[in-house]
């Protein structure tokens, strides 16, 4: 008698997961308001580029995510240093002649009229790791190319990897779009967790022909912790979210007080290889 229990339970189970249940259902979306939004890098190579906008409502079709009376100020060891010059209708940036300093920590505020000010948390510029050698035979869409470099020790060490293709006296081939939430040389970003202190070869496969193209530019970057994490969650983020069997995306990580968004910092070491 028990296993006939036991049988119709089971059954009883499978059967009642199996049903589809409809129904109209009352829900009030409560939006928390507007909030600004920043994505700013600092860098020996290009000082400080910001993305400012605002969130909108997802159920508002008419309003714009532009700002059009932000400030953006950079405070330098808490010292205001200057205001961001608005190069477009979203885009910041520092003047030209700014170099960060290694030693100073920096971070940046933005007003807006009718929206909270927010405050980014503080960044350095991270120690530079060079490149050894770069190993590679023959430039087609299936080759290898190894990269080598010395993890410095007693430190937590964050990186990615970029390999870009140049024509001489063209621009590079492949743009960097000023809106892009990440820059494309943080889509594979990793940290030296597994082999910290030691020497590292890393060897990817190229994804695009370079066989047209004169020479390479690969560069390693080395990321800030709090760039490191957005870009990993963000990347996380984006693999989960439309995922039914993930209970809940991942969150992605942010150092702005009162508002979303990343400031992060980074350093570079690129070495051209001719073709």
């Amino acid at each position: 008698m028990k296993k006939v229990i036991v049988f119709f339970s089971i059954l009883f189970f499978f059967t009642m997961h199996s049903c589809e249940f409809s129904g109209d259902y009352d829900y009030v979306y409560k939006y928390p308001g507007d909030k600004l939004v920043m994505h700013a890098f600092l860098s020996l190579d290009t000082g400080v580029l910001a993305i400012i906008t605002k969130t909108v409502s997802p159920i508002d079709s008419i309003s714009s995510e532009i700002v059009t009376d932000a400030t953006v100020e950079l405070f330098e060891n808490n010292n205001f240093l200057f205001s961001l010059e608005r190069i477009d209708s979203m885009l910041f940036a520092s003047p030209t002649d700014f170099v960060p300093d290694h030693n100073a920590n920096y971070f940046i505020k933005v007003s807006a009229n009718e929206l909270d000010d927010i405050t980014s948390g503080f960044q350095q510029i991270p120690y530079q790791v060079s490149i050894d050698t770069i190993l590679f035979s023959g430039i087609t869409s299936s080759t290898d190319i190894t990269i080598s470099f010395q993890d410095p020790p007693n430190i937590q060490n964050y990186y990615s990897l970029s390999i870009k293709g140049f024509i001489e006296n063209e621009e590079n081939y492949e743009e960097e779009n000023s809106y892009f939430v990440l820059p494309s040389f943080l889509i594979d970003v990793f940290s030296d967790i597994e082999f910290n202190g030691n020497y590292r070869s890393i060897t990817k496969t190229l994804s695009t022909d370079f066989s047209a193209y004169d020479f390479l530019i690969v560069t390693l970057f080395s990321l800030s912790e709090e760039l490191y994490l957005f870009a990993k969650t963000l990347n996380d983020y984006e693999g989960t979210h439309g995922d039914p069997l993930i209970h809940r995306p991942e969150p992605v990580y942010t150092n702005i007080i009162n508002g979303y968004g990343i400031f992060g910092s980074y350093s570079s070491y690129s070495v051209r290889i001719n073709l």
